[in-house]
């Protein structure tokens, strides 16, 4: 009994705490109303880290570097069967 008053508060708090929400959903027309304005060309050249795995070809960046005019670059590092939280964190399997 003498915990009630605890766990009433803890319960208060947490009803009161602003827990993170979902954004809105935009509905069809909105999506295709974003997705119709052309993005602008860079103003300047671009430099690209591609952090890729085993199912995307190693060749990939290459291929899009083709595509782009002079000046880009990029870098890349893959990690063959490897999760995308190892190449950050090390020791992780």
């Amino acid at each position: 009994m003498r915990m009630l008053p605890f766990l009433i508060a803890a319960v208060l708090v947490l009803a009161w705490w602003p827990w993170p929400r979902a954004p809105a959903r935009l509905d069809a027309a909105e999506v295709d109303a974003a997705l119709a304005l052309p993005l602008s060309a860079p103003e300047a050249p671009l430099r690209v880290y591609h952090l890729g795995h085993s199912l995307v070809g190693r060749d990939m960046p290459a291929m899009l570097a083709q595509l782009a005019p002079q000046g880009h670059r990029y870098d890349s590092q893959l990690g063959w069967g490897t999760s995308l939280k190892a190449h950050w964190e090390p020791g992780e399997p």
